[in-house]
């Protein structure tokens, strides 16, 4: 019983204590975007008529600063 109560104690006194100060960081994006792309296989590279496909992409992007 005193080791649970001992573990205990020492586990929310290492939980609670900070050896650096913790920075807030909040993402906030600079720039937004939207892409849409129409893709198929129909060109001078790849026309074969046995494989077929069309594609619909939407994407949507953050930009974020990297560093400082």
């Amino acid at each position: 019983m005193k080791n649970k109560i001992l573990t205990l104690i020492l586990f929310f006194i290492v939980s609670f204590s900070f050896g650096q100060e913790k920075k807030r960081v909040v993402l906030k994006p600079i720039k937004i975007g939207f892409l849409y792309n129409y893709g198929t296989n129909e060109n001078f590279i790849n026309n074969d008529p046995d494989y077929t496909y069309a594609t619909n992409t939407f994407k949507l992007q953050a930009f974020y600063t990297l560093g400082n």
